[in-house]
């Protein structure tokens, strides 16, 4: 196109991502012979996680030009800030621990992992712990369902959806964020979710599973926060772990 450079960014498997959500099928094998024109025939190609990266370059890619660029957070929006300060503009409650998520509440975040581990956590700390869930999707009225089967109505708190400044707000109120995913199609070529970046550059520990590609991010910046995907007992652990050093 008029000879200029087209550079692509690619943030997933694309045909992948669509049966992962149980989109139509029949557009899986139509999007697959789109992306290997695609990959052959852009300039260069960024990709968000090196599982991405590698796959791309088995389905045609050019290994000169395909490349490995995080995601990043927007760091004039996401900075530290007072958490008392963060909790008063939120109306949350100024003592015990907050364990947060914000997104999308969708089959593949593994959000009932983090209801069901939520119990042994509670059980297990000091001093009180909220569990502050941020966001819209088709799991919502299912997760809040299975709080309060399980009891745990009066230590969850659902909020809707946030403009980004004030999720800058909510990460700063927190004491962990948690990435609780176990589905292992969204594991397979890594994570490299905003929500991660956002935590981190606020300052925030933030929880993600084994295999997510990510845990040489938390390595260099001296985080704990690894669990074995799919296991409360290992998420609990981590977050009674973390919620101690914070």
């Amino acid at each position: 196109m008029a000879r200029v450079p087209l550079i692509a960014e690619v943030d997933a498997i694309v045909d992948e991502e669509v049966k992962m959500r149980g989109q139509p099928r029949f557009l899986v094998p139509l999007l697959r012979i789109f992306d290997k024109l695609n990959y052959r025939s852009v300039d260069a190609a960024v990709c968000v996680t090196p599982g991405i990266r590698n796959e791309l370059i088995r389905r045609g890619a050019d290994p000169d030009t395909t490349v490995v660029i995080h995601n990043a957070a927007q760091v004039d929006i996401m900075y530290p800030m007072e958490q008392g300060w963060a909790r008063q503009q939120l109306g949350l409650n100024e003592e015990g621990y907050i364990v947060g998520f914000s997104g999308t509440m969708a089959p593949w975040q593994g959000l009932d992992l983090l209801v069901r581990a939520a119990k042994e956590v509670l059980n297990s700390s000091a001093r009180p712990v909220r569990f502050v869930l941020v966001g819209e999707g088709q799991c919502r009225p299912k997760l809040q369902e299975m709080v309060t089967q399980m009891g745990l109505s009066e230590s969850f708190l659902f909020l809707p959806p946030m403009p980004h400044e004030q999720v800058a707000i909510f990460n700063n109120a927190c004491d962990v964020l948690v990435c609780p995913r176990y589905d292992p199609r969204t594991l397979r070529y890594g994570m490299s979710p905003l929500k991660f970046w956002d935590a981190v550059s606020v300052g925030l520990p933030v929880l993600i599973p084994e295999g997510g590609q990510l845990e040489d991010v938390l390595k260099h910046l001296g985080l704990p926060g690894v669990f074995q995907p799919g296991n409360k007992k290992y998420l609990s652990e981590a977050i009674l772990e973390v919620l101690l050093q914070t």
